[in-house]
């Protein structure tokens, strides 16, 4: 029986609820030793406490600098909430964290990884302040995910060790960290072609289906049923097992 870890993407659209103390880049998983979380959250709080409005919006990927106001403030001093409830796109929709029961939730937040765009792999229940940073801008000309990957992909290989890893990320968030060791992927094909934006959805319901159904192998992943797509192909390769996945039509 194997521990199993979800890799799981952020989303653009944030909720603006929560509480708590100030924020500490420090309290997020595997912490800030190295000081990169602080730095690349100072660098953000920086150009979205400034009167720059072209550089918020560079920033955001917003078209007016209105839409941005509302993360126009302290990031330090925003409210705190547990970042699979901060976050608030497709995927979460589908994955409708509030309905689970308290052992489901539990279960998301003690084993999935969401990888920010700003604060690198972080674990679910992990609070964090909303923020607007669009996927693949940069902070002073510095890479985001090639940062993250450099300093903390020794972690997560520490982290990841021995556990079973169903990576359920977008294509852009691989950037921040490749597996070292025997992880599963999953594709979604309508009508034979792959889906894109939708698959947010799947995977959002996939995750609601492992917090249900807490599969321990890659064979419990296989015979896993999620209502409204059916399993086609299974692909092994070195040290990835891809399941091809096709939306039956409703």
């Amino acid at each position: 029986m194997q521990n199993l870890k979800i890799l799981f993407s952020p989303s653009e659209n944030k909720t603006l609820h929560g509480s708590g103390d100030r924020f500490n880049p420090n309290s997020l998983l595997f912490g800030d030793s190295d000081g990169i979380r602080a730095d690349l959250t100072k660098k953000y709080n920086a150009i979205m406490t400034s009167p720059d409005e072209d550089e918020v919006r560079r920033l955001t990927g917003l078209k007016k600098y209105d839409d941005a106001k509302e993360f126009c403030k302290d990031i330090f001093d925003l409210p705190l909430a547990p970042a699979i409830e901060r976050y608030d796109g497709v995927a979460f929709d589908y994955l409708k964290y509030a309905t689970l029961d308290k052992d489901e939730q539990q279960y998301i937040q003690d084993n999935t990884l969401i990888f920010s765009n700003l604060f690198g792999a972080i674990g679910a229940g992990d609070k964090i302040p909303p923020y607007k940073l669009k996927q693949g801008k940069k902070l002073d000309n510095i890479n985001i995910a090639s940062l993250y990957k450099k300093h903390f992909s020794l972690y997560l290989d520490t982290f990841l060790e021995g556990k079973l890893i169903i990576d359920l990320r977008a294509g852009y968030y691989e950037k921040f960290y490749t597996p070292k060791t025997k992880f599963v992927t999953m594709k979604f094909l309508k009508n034979g072609k792959t889906v894109s934006h939708w698959a947010k959805a799947w995977r959002g319901l996939i995750l609601r289906s492992i917090a249900q159904k807490k599969p321990n192998s890659i064979e419990e992943i296989v015979h896993m049923k999620t209502d409204g797509i059916k399993l086609i192909e299974k692909k092994e390769f070195s040290n990835k097992v891809e399941l091809i996945y096709e939306i039956e039509e409703s």
